[in-house]
C-alpha cells in the first residue's frame, strides 16, 4: 500500500500484490485532481473534476528486497473519468493514458519505505489541440503530436508500507 503526491499536488494511493515476491508486482491505484496544491503566485488550490484509476506491472529486479536502497521500473495504463456536475463517465479527449515508472525506495525499514518516481506518459488522443485548451496556462511541459500527447515530466513522491 502507498500514499503520495503526483507532482507535489494531487493525492494518489495504490495497491501492491508480488507474483513474484519481492521481485515481480501488479499495482491498482486511484488519482484524483479534485484538490491539489497549486505552487503559484496567483493559486494556493489548483482543482480539476477528473480522476485515473491505474494499472501497472513491475520489478525490482535490480536489488534485493533487504537493501536500503531499491531501484524499479514499470509500465502501465490509466483511465482517466470526468467527474464534473454535467457529465460523469470517461472522459472523452484522452481516456486512456500509457505510463512508464522509473522509480527508487529508500529505508532502512523493510516494511515501510520513502519513493521517488518518474512517470513519463503518452495520452492517447485524437484531439490533441482541445487537449491542450483543456490545460492550465503553465503546462509547457508537454509534447503535441497528431494523436497523442507526451508528458515527460510527470513524477510522484510518497510512502510505501507493507501490510
Amino acid at each position: 500500500m502507498d500514499a503520495g503526491l503526483y507532482g507535489m499536488s494531487f493525492p494518489q494511493i495504490e495497491g501492491s500484490y508480488f507474483i513474484v515476491p519481492g521481485w515481480l508486482y501488479a499495482r491498482a491505484g486511484l488519482m484524483s485532481y479534485a484538490a491539489g496544491l497549486a505552487f503559484s503566485e496567483q493559486d494556493v488550490f489548483w482543482s480539476s473534476m477528473l480522476s485515473t484509476l491505474s494499472a501497472r506491472v513491475g520489478t525490482y529486479a535490480f536489488f534485493p528486497q533487504e537493501s536500503w536502497f531499491r531501484p524499479y521500473v514499470g509500465a502501465g495504463v490509466l483511465l482517466r473519468i470526468a467527474h464534473d456536475p454535467v457529465y460523469f463517465g470517461i472522459e472523452p479527449i484522452a481516456p486512456v493514458v500509457f505510463q512508464l515508472t522509473l522509480g527508487v525506495e529508500v529505508s532502512p525499514w523493510q516494511r515501510s519505505r520513502f519513493f521517488f518516481e518518474w512517470l513519463p506518459a503518452e495520452y492517447l488522443t485524437a484531439y490533441p489541440d482541445l487537449f491542450a485548451a483543456s490545460l492550465p496556462s503553465e503546462s509547457g511541459q508537454f509534447l503535441f503530436l497528431p494523436y497523442a500527447v507526451m508528458d515527460m515530466s510527470g513524477f510522484r513522491i510518497g510512502w510505501r508500507w507493507m501490510l
